[in-house]
């Protein structure tokens, strides 16, 4: 950190150190069945991930520092059962079978922990187990096929997914009152896997000689136990330090609809344009972070944040022959992009502009050789690319709480290039 002196800064200007350990190991056995209308899968898989980060350079932190390792086994049994109930009607049902053994370990030097608020109080030695967890799922899957003609395909699905669960450990290590501090802040130490049920329709298929091709889709998922970052400042050793940790904290309702269209008039002209929105509704969150921040404490009925509710795609291409060279063509194509602006919090106050670009693109090209000029973001929208809630870092860590800034990445603005590509 920078001495706020004469002619120094008033921010942060500090490397920074971020290393880590990541190795994993697994094995799958399937087996099949195929017999008329009748078809079927089954096995086993196995995964053994390991995972140890380190880190360094801030104030708080000037020399690196290894974290405990953290080890995930998952065991997994799965099936596949199909049948063609009709020569139109086929139905699908899968599933698998999962255990996840969530373990973490001591760090290097081994750690003391002088709380029992999230696993007992002791010394453990280095590279000891601190805590260990195992969760049970199974996914069920279904699929209902309809095929309406040679051509136009309808479905029904209904699934359920998982995402493992997870530790948080970073904190175990550190004085009591930091730990009952993490707690009221709802941190967990054992985080339980997410899970999404999710229910769909869709409609794909061909028409007009396959001169237009289409699929559109409707979902509907209630997404539960969902896994939230937090963070807290907490003073240690009488400098402002942040806590970062998860909990299952939120339950969010989605449904949506998305289309893609993609239209032949000719064999030298081609269009396509899609679109999708993709709404969320709260069901329940409790965010400490957040609310600290903004206030909030009722959630309902926001949605989702970094998410764009409205996407929208559309390009068009035409190419020419040019019969100075036997296969070589003139093309040129123009692109344009939509993004409506996210949230970068639950709280829904702060939000980004809408995106939209327009790129364009022409030349020439071959089957072996393409030679391309093109101009990205020609209108020069200026919208940030992904926006989240941040620190906002002063040298007097006056304002180095409660995420109380908004950090953006800048996007790329109006852009002339050219490409020229060979393909072996």
């Amino acid at each position: 950190m920078t001495n706020p002196k004469a002619g120094s800064e008033t921010y942060y200007d500090y490397p920074y150190l971020v290393e880590y350990v990541n190795r994993d190991f697994s094995q799958e056995l399937r087996a099949s069945l195929d017999k008329g209308p009748f078809r079927a899968t089954a096995g086993v898989s196995y995964l053994n991930a390991f995972f140890q980060s380190g880190g360094g350079g801030s104030p708080a932190i000037p020399v690196s520092i290894t974290s405990g390792a953290t080890r995930s086994k998952t065991y997994g049994g799965f099936f596949g059962l199909a049948y063609d109930i009709t020569s139109k009607l086929t139905i699908n049902f899968d599933g698998r079978y999962q255990m996840d053994d969530l373990i973490a370990f001591a760090k290097p030097g081994g750690v003391t922990l002088t709380s029992s608020t999230f696993a007992p109080a002791g010394t453990y030695a280095a590279g000891s187990k601190l805590v260990e967890k195992k969760y049970y799922n199974f996914m069920p899957r279904a699929i209902l096929n309809y095929q309406i003609t040679p051509h136009t395909l309808a479905y029904a699905s209904y699934s359920k997914g998982i995402n493992p669960g997870l530790f948080t450990t970073v904190f175990l290590s550190q004085p009591a009152a930091t730990q009952a501090a993490a707690a009221a802040a709802g941190f967990q130490i054992a985080v339980k896997p997410e899970k999404l049920d999710n229910y769909e329709v869709g409609l794909k298929g061909k028409l007009f000689d396959n001169k237009v091709r289409y699929a559109l889709s409707a979902y509907y998922g209630i997404w539960s136990n969902q896994i939230n970052q937090l963070n807290i400042i907490v003073p240690v050793n009488n400098i402002p330090t942040t806590l970062s940790g998860y909990a299952n904290t939120g339950k969010v309702r989605m449904r949506g609809i998305e289309g893609e269209f993609a239209f032949f008039p000719t064999s030298r002209l081609s269009l396509n344009l899609s679109g999708a929105i993709n709404d969320s509704y709260i069901l329940k969150l409790t965010n400490y972070t957040v609310t600290s921040l903004t206030g909030v404490t009722n959630y309902r009925g926001k949605q989702n944040p970094l998410t764009s509710k409205y996407s929208a795609a559309a390009s068009a291409e035409y190419d020419v022959p040019l019969p100075i060279y036997d296969g070589l063509a003139a093309f040129g194509r123009v692109d344009f992009t939509y993004k409506s602006g996210v949230f970068t919090d639950a709280a829904n106050i702060t939000r980004t502009p809408d995106m939209n670009q327009v790129d364009l693109h022409a030349g020439v090209r071959s089957k072996a050789i393409t030679v391309e000029a093109y101009v990205s973001n020609l209108f020069n929208n200026k919208a940030y690319g992904s926006a989240i809630d941040y620190y906002a870092f002063s040298a007097n860590l006056s304002h180095l709480a409660y995420n109380s800034g908004v950090a953006v990445s800048l996007r790329d603005l109006r852009t002339v290039g050219m490409h020229i590509r060979y393909a072996f």
